[in-house]
């Protein structure tokens, strides 16, 4: 499983946003994570959309923190940006799969899918900059 770019960006932004004292313009986060101005505002709507940032418009424009760090947890990340954590469509779907009654690795993927989560719930953006 590879971690999507969305949610890599989206950690960082909210690492950044945490760290800094005062509101961060678009542009600068631009510069700080090395993509284009536009893929950041696209990467903060979702975040904005759960209550993690806040934008503000204008000459003392940019984005802030709002919710605290200890308290957004990265599975929090990965459902903003309606990421599936499940290893395979099986563990969505069984009906999805005619082999499910004998299947052997249904169970081991259910079973991986929910460590994932679990870790994922244990870890927040704080953790990461005590790190």
């Amino acid at each position: 499983m590879k971690i999507p770019a969305t949610i890599r960006y989206g950690i960082r932004m909210l690492v950044i946003l945490s760290k800094s004292k005062k509101r961060v313009t678009t542009s600068k986060l631009s510069k700080i994570l090395g993509i284009s101005s536009l893929y950041v505002r696209q990467l903060v709507m979702p975040l904005e959309k759960r209550g993690f940032i806040k934008s503000f418009k204008g000459k003392n424009g940019g984005l802030t923190l709002v919710k605290s760090p200890d308290k957004i947890k990265l599975i929090s990340i990965f459902n903003a940006y309606k990421e599936n954590l499940n290893l395979s469509d099986c563990v969505d779907s069984p009906d999805r799969c005619d082999k499910i009654k004998d299947c052997e690795t249904r169970k081991l993927l259910i079973k991986m899918s929910n460590l994932l989560k679990d870790f994922l719930r244990s870890i927040t953006i704080k953790d990461l900059i005590k790190r």
